[in-house]
């Protein structure tokens, strides 16, 4: 589990570092204004970033469990640990609702 964890936080550290570099470089690539051998130049600088830098691939993961599935993205807990909170009544205004 700890495995899983350090290996996200180093996928979104890799990709936080060349987010910058990889946007600028796909412009270049893009822009039809700049000649031919700038934008070649550019696709072969593109190509040669690293490859498991894509945000894609981190997964949110539950703050306290470290659960991979059914993750809020507003309070980064699981949806399993937001019901254990909610049902001891640390969150003030929320009721359990019964039909």
């Amino acid at each position: 589990m700890k495995s899983l964890r350090s290996k996200d936080i180093k996928i979104r550290e890799a990709f936080l570092k060349t987010e910058r570099r990889r946007l600028a470089l796909k412009f270049v690539c893009n822009n039809m204004l700049i000649s031919s051998n700038y934008r070649v130049f550019a696709r072969k600088k593109l190509e040669g970033l690293a490859k498991g830098s894509s945000y894609a691939k981190a997964r949110n993961r539950c703050v306290s469990s470290n659960r991979p599935k059914g993750v809020l993205r507003r309070f980064k807990l699981s949806r399993i640990k937001l019901r254990e909170i909610f049902s001891f009544g640390l969150v003030p205004g929320v009721k359990k609702a019964v039909w």
